[in-house]
């Protein structure tokens, strides 16, 4: 029997105007009809407050709203989660697409597992002329892969109890504000992961540029540190892995003494967790052997 509970996408924008009709249209012809896109308008100066006009006089399921002056990503996302009535949230970029199913197959995985609280797919990446340069593999998620890298990816779903809980996305994370909000949803609830190529990740000349990728490093840095200090639980093998990953970040942002004591405390859990596996070893060896005589 096909959902009946009401999706919600927050699309936020600034000047979004070349991409931003594609994005909505993608949204609004999903296979999966009961949903509300709610556009943020983050003080765009072009035509982007035109497009969403017209696109909300054609289809009533768009909600508008439009900040005064330019707020950034994070506090956009939460001036949307804050109207959004759906029973599971999303939200996507101006410039990326949704695949026709992506939604429905989402919505099913939530449906049926109820044992998550949030699903994330696989999906390809496009060029700025929309023309296809390949599909991303990703392994899904796990403890060791969030702590290495923004395993999560485009898209997802999650449901209305994660955005209860979990709160608003960091206004001061921005460029790594979605990644912080992953770590934290973890902390809480099961992730699955749905590996079907759903979404339309658009890859741009300039989004490589070194400054940009110097401020996401920064902001990365900030993210692991802060969430591996909150989750006294986290596994040997995945603190070693943050620690490692932490070194990475230092040395891209020439930080030579945070990237030697990140080096050190790798070295220090990395030798944790080889006596940790020599104890075991040696309980394991001490029941043989009384087995055996036994």
């Amino acid at each position: 029997m096909a959902s009946s509970s009401l999706v919600t996408i927050v699309l936020p924008v600034h000047n979004g105007e070349r991409y931003l009709g594609s994005s909505m249209q993608s949204c609004l012809e999903q296979t999966y009809r009961n949903l509300e896109l709610i556009i943020v308008d983050d003080a765009s100066t072009d035509a982007t407050p035109d497009i969403i006009k017209s696109y909300a006089a054609l289809d009533s399921r768009v909600v508008t709203v439009r900040h005064d002056i330019n707020k950034g990503l994070p506090t956009a996302l939460n001036t949307g989660f804050s109207l959004a009535s759906g029973q599971y949230l999303t939200w996507t970029s101006h410039d990326n697409l949704y695949r026709v199913t992506a939604i429905a197959e989402m919505v099913h995985v939530l449906e049926t597992e109820h044992n998550l609280g949030m699903v994330h797919a696989n999906y390809s990446d496009i060029n700025d002329e929309g023309e296809l340069l390949g599909q991303s593999v990703w392994v899904g998620y796990s403890p060791d892969t969030l702590v290495w890298t923004n395993i999560m990816g485009p898209c997802f779903l999650y449901r209305r109890e994660v955005y209860e809980t979990i709160g608003e996305y960091d206004p001061s994370l921005i460029l790594a504000e979605d990644y912080d909000y992953w770590f934290r949803v973890s902390q809480h609830f099961s992730i699955g992961f749905l590996d079907k190529d759903l979404y339309l990740y658009r890859r741009h000349d300039d989004s490589l540029t070194s400054q940009k990728q110097m401020r996401i490093a920064v902001m990365t840095e900030k993210v692991i540190v802060r969430n591996i200090e909150v989750v006294p639980r986290l596994p040997l093998k995945s603190r070693l892995l943050a620690y490692r990953r932490l070194e990475v970040l230092a040395h891209q942002q020439k930080a030579t003494l945070r990237r030697a004591k990140y080096r050190l405390m790798a070295a220090v859990i990395a030798r944790l967790q080889w006596l940790s596996t020599r104890g075991v070893r040696r309980r394991i060896t001490a029941a043989l052997g009384q087995i055996k005589h036994t």
